[in-house]
């Protein structure tokens, strides 16, 4: 057997070059949770990643995305050439796709695909008429979620994924409606990552650290009204990753020069980061549509740094570490505040022993070998 594996995600150091070639920051959530699984189902099988990188005449610095490939080990990322052109760009896509396949036809073959992207499900549906290979959406989210998308966009998603064998879904609730008819499914809400961060010097002292989606909707600029009134002078507060508004955030800091915003960095200093954090936090506000709909896997790396979590509620997280992530209820000012405060009243002792318990259960939950044995029973359905 031999996995097929449909996505705009790009290998881990690829991906650090390829947003360096855009003007807005790229969403590396998605990035990061499909760069995982395609790392799990390779500890099974060969794996052929057909990217099909996202592209814009407006917001790329580059003229044209030529095809290339790259192997690392048993995945081999195969980038597809872009179109400038995107009435064009689909079928490009699928042709230079059904030419790559004709090399693996001599083995089994199980396809892979990013639910949320047209182009991908094209790909995909194109494959599965000419060879009838067995496919499983992977849904990391409702295509009602995805910013700025018309209602047209859901209806055409929804259609075109519901002949699919099989689903991975991030969440129950994103499972209920892509698998409406009860196909094989698993859920896997998260992937600790089994890569080996190289440790660094701390440069910046005791900090707190806020990484992922700097969008207002996050809990953002509620975490740093939170942090203003903390009255500890030698604490700071870290803030990186995407979509921050950058001149709203300046305004928002103002001249608290305990606040360091270092942009967009690459997953490995972010992670180097969180291993020397005083605390890592996770402000996003609570509702109950985030809550079935989403799933902060950014708390999954945070839990396996060692460092203390601190989080707002999430209700799958919040039974499996009742007590060893520092809980802020909602997200409200106040509730951040008080999980900073309560960080800062721990002793070290205490402190170390949170962050190891904590490393400790999300290895035997999220970790690519306790996610495997189930994984492989799911993927085995669908092999002859």
């Amino acid at each position: 057997m031999k996995a097929i594996y449909l996505t705009t995600s790009l290998e881990r150091q690829d991906y650090v070059d390829f947003t360096n070639i855009w003007k807005t920051p790229l969403n590396s959530g998605n990035q990061n949770y499909h760069n995982k699984l395609i790392r799990l189902i390779s500890t099974l099988t060969d794996v052929e990643v057909f990217s099909l990188r996202p592209f814009s005449k407006r917001f790329c610095k580059t003229y044209k995305l030529k095809a290339s490939d790259k192997q690392i080990n048993n995945i081999h990322y195969h980038y597809l050439e872009v179109s400038r052109n995107s009435v064009f760009r689909k079928n490009n896509f699928i042709k230079q796709s059904l030419k790559l396949i004709k090399n693996c036809l001599d083995e089994e073959l199980l396809v892979f695909v990013d639910v949320i992207n047209p182009n991908a499900i094209a790909v995909a549906n194109a494959l599965k008429e000419k060879y009838h290979f067995p496919t499983i959406g992977v849904c990391t989210s409702t295509p009602s979620n995805i910013s700025g998308t018309p209602r047209s966009y859901t209806q055409s998603i929804m259609e075109n994924t519901a002949e699919f064998d099989g689903y991975i879904c991030v969440t129950n609730s994103i499972k209920d409606i892509f698998n409406s008819t009860d196909k094989p499914s698993i859920v896997i809400n998260g992937i600790l990552d089994n890569a080996i961060v190289k440790s660094i010097d701390n440069e910046y002292g005791r900090y707190f650290l806020f990484a992922g989606n700097l969008m207002n909707k996050y809990g953002l600029y509620s975490l740093i009204d939170a942090f203003k009134e903390i009255e500890d002078k030698n604490i700071k507060l870290l803030l990186c990753g995407h979509h921050a508004n950058e001149k709203l955030l300046k305004q928002a800091i103002k001249d608290d020069e305990r606040i360091i915003y270092l942009g967009q960095l690459t997953v490995e200093k972010t992670q180097q980061l969180e291993i020397n954090a005083f605390a890592n936090i996770n402000p996003t506000p609570f509702s109950e549509d985030l809550d079935r709909f989403n799933f902060p896997g950014k708390v999954i790396e945070y839990l396996g740094s060692g460092a203390m979590t601190i989080s707002t509620k999430n209700t799958t997280l919040l039974k499996q570490f009742p007590n060893e992530i520092i809980w802020c209820k909602n997200g409200e000012k106040e509730d951040l505040k008080f999980g900073l405060e309560r960080a800062l009243s721990l002793t070290l002792e205490e402190r170390n022993r949170l962050g190891k318990i904590a490393k400790e259960k999300v290895k035997e939950l999220y970790s690519f070998n306790n996610l495997k044995p189930a994984f492989k029973d799911f993927v085995n359905q669908f092999v002859k």
